[in-house]
């Protein structure tokens, strides 16, 4: 939690992490992160999710908006050609930002 200004420079710190080490990287916004993870590995097979992190929990979904458009539009590698305001309902208690991961690199450790 917290506001997008104070949490965005450690989020860009592990997202160039999750660069280094997965070919492909995406980010998107849910209420419901465990039913939006089984949407993405059904309708984005190309891609090998292995992997969803939840990185940003907050009750506003506005404060979610900002941070997923900061990356989007500051981070051309990530997969996500959504952009604009996410429209989800809004009884929901919290908004959740998250990273998808595919295809992880693994690298030869030489002796």
């Amino acid at each position: 939690e917290g506001h997008p200004s104070n949490v965005i420079p450690p989020l860009r710190r592990s997202v160039g992490q999750y660069h280094r080490n997965y070919e492909y990287v995406k980010i998107g916004i849910t209420a419901a992160p465990e039913r939006r993870f089984q949407e993405h590995l059904l309708k984005e097979k190309k891609y090998c999710w292995e992997r969803m992190v939840l990185k940003y929990c907050t009750r506003s979904v506005r404060y979610a908006n900002k941070i997923e458009d900061f990356f989007i539009e500051n981070d051309e590698r990530l997969r996500n050609i959504w952009t604009g305001m996410s429209h989800m309902t809004p009884n929901t208690d919290y908004y959740y930002v998250y990273i998808l991961l595919g295809n992880h690199r693994h690298y030869k450790i030489s002796k």
